[in-house]
């Protein structure tokens, strides 16, 4: 007579062994820190303090943009071309991406170690982005200036909020679960 072995069966609605994801907390977490980064940015901040950031977004564009061929004049934070006359306002600077940005990553249950290396690697990452969206939209201004306004105002919009996730996917992938799977002796 041979003994049987009982088989654990998972239920539907049973509790697992593995932590649930806690979407609701992170979902409200997120919510509030980019309205709370936004609210700071409209009412706190004085007007012009962004300045600098799209001063240095300007004269890298321009840097770009002319040395990859296409002429130009820089005049402050205005891109001036044969086929348009560009004015890199604050919302050009990426600035409110990396709202979004940091909002995802602070919002997300990871260690602040994580968290540092999320900043650290993926705001300089989205600025670099931003300025390759300028240079391409400078050769759709150039190539096929009829759609520069479908290119900027659609195309780019969605193809950054697509890279925002994916940096976030990939930064919890590469980075959070990897820390989580490193257990330091101690």
């Amino acid at each position: 007579m041979t003994k049987k072995q009982k088989i654990p069966v998972q239920h539907p609605g049973a509790a697992s062994s593995r932590p649930r994801f806690p979407v609701g907390r992170v979902c409200t977490v997120f919510a509030l820190l980019v309205f709370g980064l936004n609210l700071a940015h409209w009412q706190l901040m004085t007007p012009g303090y962004l300045l600098p950031l799209q001063e240095a977004t300007a004269r890298i564009t321009a840097a770009l943009v002319s040395a990859s061929g296409i002429p130009l004049t820089l005049t402050g934070i205005e891109i001036i071309m044969p086929e348009a006359h560009w004015k890199i306002v604050a919302e050009c600077t990426a600035y409110s991406a990396a709202f979004v940005y940091l909002s995802f990553v602070f919002a997300y249950p990871a260690k602040v170690r994580s968290k540092a290396i999320g900043m650290a690697v993926g705001i300089p990452f989205l600025f670099a982005a931003n300025i390759v969206r300028l240079v391409g939209l400078a050769w759709v201004v150039r190539l096929i200036p009829r759609h520069e306004a479908l290119v900027h105002d659609y195309v780019w919009q969605v193809a950054f909020l697509f890279l925002l996730i994916l940096m976030w996917l990939a930064w919890i992938e590469m980075v959070v679960k990897r820390e989580d799977k490193c257990v330091v002796p101690g």
